[in-house]
């Protein structure tokens, strides 16, 4: 589901902010404060998420956000990947709020015309 501007105004004016984005992540579908929300939705969005974060790196290997992952999992074992990844989504996130709300660009982001 895309979001357009308006969408995200909207969900700007319910008292949404990046903070709440950023928290999306690491919920479980018990969690979610929403009535009547099916259990595998915050789920399904968080995995999301996560691909996300991995095509992040893969297009997008000189930007400030590949440079804090790759510095995360090289000063600690292995297995802190999965971790990380999670933690890069959420960063990844309140990025891209930043960026459709206010139009500022993840640093060392490289954007092309489609």
């Amino acid at each position: 589901m895309h979001q357009t501007r308006s969408s995200v105004g909207a969900a700007k004016s319910k008292g949404r902010n990046e903070r709440d984005y950023a928290d999306i992540p690491g919920r479980k579908a018990h969690e979610s404060n929403a009535p009547g929300r099916k259990r595998g939705i915050i789920r399904l969005s968080a995995c999301h998420l996560v691909q996300m974060a991995w095509r992040w790196l893969f297009h997008q290997p000189g930007s400030a956000l590949s440079k804090w992952y790759k510095d995360y999992v090289s000063a600690r074992d292995g297995r802190s990947r999965k971790r990380g990844i999670v933690a890069l989504a959420r960063k990844l996130l309140v990025a891209l709020w930043r960026y459709a709300t206010a139009g500022l660009v993840p640093e060392g982001a490289v954007l092309s015309r489609a």
